[in-house]
């Protein structure tokens, strides 16, 4: 249940184990077909998720490299009224999608990073912006929007959402804890470690110095840290990284201001002598 009298879509589906072959799934003895669901069945295609395993440690889930292979297995998203993708960046505050209500949710065992390149949206293929991903890590969350997308329009949501994040980023099935109580599963895209536009961790001023300086089709690098911070302050949500990039950027900005100033009055001075 999700605590808010919500009905929100169960993810029943078959894993892999490291051959290949099918295992059955946590959340069911055994995986059901559409005839023997009661739920409306929508079939999405094997790339869209990648296997789990339960993390005993921590009790959260986290993902593996390996995709369900095509090979016409069936990976069966069940949804009842809906379903539930969470945001941690830019889908926080231009979640650009209909749906029918969101509420604020943390993800277990994964924390929000800058060290994912976007060279199609805050960047350019020669010169990236850093955009957020989420990183694997046991003890620690990340906060952030969920929102209930409706089941006559998430193929169409799910479509635009591919295309969004298509530089690098893939759909995870996750379970998802809401701040006001309850627990859901969930779809949120994850830039892997590795993938074709990864950046990776980098010093702060490093990473500061390449936000500020990029820009790219939907805007400049320095607008999304800020939006993002802003977005994170307005729903009263704490992210030392975040938070401190911000601050070093708007150090970092008013440093080239000044400097940019201070070049502009030397360069006058000289035509007037």
């Amino acid at each position: 249940e999700n605590g808010g009298g919500d009905i929100t879509g169960k993810y029943l589906r078959g894993d892999e184990d490291d051959d290949g072959n099918a295992q059955q799934g946590s959340d069911a003895d055994s995986e059901p077909s559409c005839h023997q669901s009661q739920h409306t069945c929508i079939p999405f295609p094997p790339r869209a998720f990648k296997r789990t395993r339960r993390d005993f440690a921590n009790g959260t889930r986290i993902r593996q490299s390996a995709r369900i292979r095509d090979d016409r297995r069936k990976t069966v998203f069940h949804v009842m009224s809906g379903v539930w993708i969470f945001g941690y960046g830019s889908l926080i505050w231009r979640p650009a999608m209909a749906f029918r209500t969101r509420r604020v949710a943390r993800l277990a065992g994964w924390k929000r990073r800058f060290w994912q390149g976007s060279h199609d949206h805050r960047g350019m293929p020669h010169a990236p912006g850093r955009v957020v991903t989420l990183i694997a890590a046991p003890r620690t969350w990340c906060d952030g929007m969920a929102y209930l997308v409706d089941r006559d329009v998430v193929e169409t949501v799910f479509r635009n959402l591919d295309h969004r994040e298509k530089n690098g980023y893939e759909r995870h099935a996750v379970s998802l804890t809401f701040r006001d109580g309850g627990v859901v599963d969930a779809i949120v895209y994850i830039a892997a470690v590795g993938n074709h536009a990864w950046l990776g961790p980098a010093g702060d001023d490093e990473m500061v110095r390449q936000i500020c300086h990029a820009a790219g089709p939907s805007g400049s690098n320095i607008d999304y840290l800020n939006d993002l911070a802003a977005a994170l302050r307005d729903l009263d949500i704490d992210d030392p990284h975040v938070f401190g990039l911000e601050s070093l950027a708007r150090t970092f900005m008013a440093r080239c201001s000044d400097s940019s100033t201070h070049t502009k009055r030397q360069a006058s001075s000289k035509l007037k002598r």
